[in-house]
């Protein structure tokens, strides 16, 4: 027996132990998962069934969490702003106007991180907001930084290369003038790579469920 996934008309062809027929068109089609397939793979069956529906093996408060946790995580990328803004003294002396834009990225943190952890549970539009518009925005802002050597709001004391700005921004390598934690802007770019994941997550269960999981 094999686990086979129905995707309307047929076009078969075996992966493994995986049936497949495929549709052209529109893929619309639902996993079924036997019972003896489940019993030697209960492993790679669980996943499977998971991802098909989630909801099945999430509690509503875990669902409800997820918002929360993201919120957290970027109330750690808003600490990883104060500190560059604090300790970066060699940005800040060749080009000012980083400080101030760093100190504005660190209040929109804060914002987004109070936004998720009040009210990313209530409603949806919140933790699309806050979780995914905001990170990806930040994450915009950075890869345009670097791209402009980090000259982005002025064209004095830029770095030679992209590749030097790279490495002294995201690689934090000493060379090239780093101060600080060698893995700080590594570690706030993870946490807003997970805040998307997880708002993100939130965003499809509430959408998928008919019940709509919210906090009063």
């Amino acid at each position: 027996m094999s686990a086979q996934i129905y995707i309307g008309r047929k076009r078969q062809f075996k992966v493994g132990k995986l049936e497949v027929q495929i549709k052209k068109g529109i893929l619309q089609g639902f996993l079924l998962l036997d019972r003896d397939y489940c019993i030697h793979n209960y492993r790679a069956c669980f996943y499977l069934r998971f991802l098909k529906n989630p909801l099945r093996y999430l509690s509503r408060d875990s669902i409800l969490l997820l918002p929360s946790i993201a919120g957290v995580l970027m109330l750690g990328v808003f600490s990883i702003n104060t500190y560059i803004g604090l300790k970066d003294v060699v940005i800040s002396q060749l080009q000012p106007s980083h400080e101030a834009a760093n100190a504005l990225l660190a209040i929109i943190d804060f914002l987004a991180a109070t936004i998720l952890i009040i009210y990313g549970n209530k409603k949806p539009f919140w933790t699309t907001l806050a979780g995914i518009v905001w990170p990806a925005t930040f994450l915009l802002f950075i890869l345009a930084d670097i791209e402009s050597k980090l000259c982005l709001f002025t064209n004095v004391n830029c770095f030679a290369t992209v590749g030097d700005s790279y490495r002294y921004l995201i690689q934090g390598q000493a060379a090239e003038g780093w101060k600080l934690w060698q893995y700080t802007m590594e570690t706030a770019l993870a946490f807003l790579f997970v805040v998307i994941g997880l708002s993100l997550s939130y965003d499809l269960l509430v959408r998928r469920s008919s019940n709509v999981p919210r906090s009063n």
